[in-house]
C-alpha cells in the first residue's frame, strides 16, 4: 500500500486487494519478490484495476521480453545456452542436469554458472555444497527468456509471444 500512496492510488490498489485477491497472489508467486518485477505489477494493475492474471501477465510480458532478449544478446552463445536449459525448467536444476540438457561437460557448465551468478542472471539455492541447483534470478521471466531465446515459429507456437 505504500506504493499505492505515493501514486496516489490507494482505492484501486485497495478494490483490487479486497475484489481480486486471487490476481495478486498469482502474480506475486511469479515475481519471486523482485523489486523492479513488484513496481511493474503495481502499474499494471493500476492502469488495468478490472484486469484477470492471465491479462496482467500478458502486459507484464509485452514489456520485459524487449529487456529480457537485449540481455540474452548481450550473453555468449555458451552462456545463452545454459540460461535456456534452466529457464525451461521451472523447477532449480542441477549442474548434472544442465549438462545433460545442454551435451556439456559438467566442469564448463560449473564455469558458466559461476560467471551467470556474478552477473545476476542465475542464483544457487540450497545450502549443502554437494548438492547445488540453480534458478533463474527472476523466476517470473522464465518464459520471457526462453522467447528470447527460441526461434520465432517455435516461441510463437509454445508461449504465444514473440511474434513480432
Amino acid at each position: 500500500m505504500a506504493l499505492a500512496k505515493v501514486y496516489q492510488t490507494e482505492k484501486a490498489i485497495q478494490t483490487i486487494v479486497d475484489q481480486h485477491p486471487g490476481r495478486i497472489d498469482a502474480l506475486r508467486i511469479l515475481t519471486g519478490g523482485v523489486i523492479r518485477t513488484i513496481i511493474l505489477l503495481f502499474e499494471i494493475f493500476t492502469e488495468n484495476e478490472d484486469g484477470s492474471s492471465l491479462t496482467d501477465l500478458d502486459h507484464i510480458l509485452d514489456r520485459v521480453t524487449p529487456l529480457y532478449q537485449s540481455r540474452m544478446q548481450d550473453l555468449t552463445p555458451l552462456h545463452r545456452e545454459v540460461v535456456n536449459a534452466i529457464a525451461l525448467n521451472w523447477d532449480a536444476s542441477s549442474p548434472e542436469e544442465i549438462a545433460r540438457k545442454t551435451r556439456l561437460r559438467r566442469d564448463e557448465v560449473a564455469t558458466v554458472l559461476n560467471e551467470l551468478e556474478k552477473v545476476f542472471i542465475v542464483e544457487r539455492v540450497g545450502t549443502d555444497a554437494q548438492r547445488r541447483f540453480y534458478q533463474l534470478q527472476e523466476r517470473f521471466l522464465t518464459s520471457g527468456i526462453s522467447c528470447a531465446l527460441l526461434p520465432e515459429a517455435a516461441a510463437a507456437k509454445s508461449y504465444g509471444c514473440c511474434t513480432s
